[in-house]
């Protein structure tokens, strides 16, 4: 999210239709450097940053660590799937309709939560290139631990096809289409390969968890 954009965002949180009356929500974005309220706990909360390509499993473990660890965990598309829900969007073609605004809002939710001294787990499919200034900003007001996972190209598609062909996903995803862009090497997975200035645990998600479940925990409360 840029610097814009997030100073749009601070002042107001609109629908991207508004022409059915619907009341618009107002949110308050944390400033870039408003630390204030992180500074009064005595442990400092830690985010956990779940990355990789579609299809490498982010979800399910996302799922599964924020279990194991009691925290909340943010998903950049349940939020896309909210705001295309709200507005009635079916239909795939809007896939980018509230792209922009769903990462917005996940940031905030983000930031807030660990404002409040909340820690948290978040996943997305995050662009090297483009979110780290966003993370960035949220390590400063939490300890940020990257869960980087690696999947074979083969294996990350042959999901997310599965996942598109099942329609287990709202429509506004377009899942097919992707799964044709990255099928025909159109779309480049190696873009969401991040590389964080935080502790960073590489996890083989081709077939389960290698290291497993156990060790990620273990290398989350060690790093916090």
């Amino acid at each position: 999210m840029s610097s814009a954009a997030r100073a749009s965002f601070a002042k107001t949180y609109r629908p991207v239709d508004t022409s059915d009356h619907r009341e618009s929500v107002s949110l308050r974005l944390p400033e870039q450097h408003d630390t204030e309220s992180c500074d009064t706990f005595i442990v400092k909360p830690f985010v956990v940053v779940i990355s990789g390509a579609p299809g490498s499993g982010k979800t399910t473990l996302a799922q599964e660590l924020s279990r194991r660890l009691h925290v909340p965990q943010i998903s950049r598309d349940d939020n896309k799937t909210g705001l295309h829900v709200t507005q009635d969007s079916n239909d795939p073609s809007e896939v980018w309709r509230s792209a922009e605004r769903a990462f917005e809002l996940f940031y905030f939710v983000a930031s807030n939560y660990l404002r409040a001294g909340v820690s948290v787990m978040i996943e997305a499919a995050f662009h090297a290139g483009r979110s780290e200034a966003d993370l960035n900003f949220l390590a400063e007001l939490g300890t940020c631990i990257h869960i980087s996972l690696i999947t074979p190209t083969e294996v990350s598609l042959n999901r997310y096809r599965e996942r598109a062909l099942a329609g287990q996903r709202h429509p506004a995803h377009n899942d097919l289409a992707f799964a044709e862009q990255m099928e025909s090497g159109s779309k480049d997975i190696n873009v969401y390969r991040l590389d964080l200035a935080a502790p960073c645990l590489k996890v083989d998600a081709s077939y389960g968890w290698s290291p497993g479940l156990d060790a990620i925990a273990e290398f989350v409360i060690s790093s916090r």
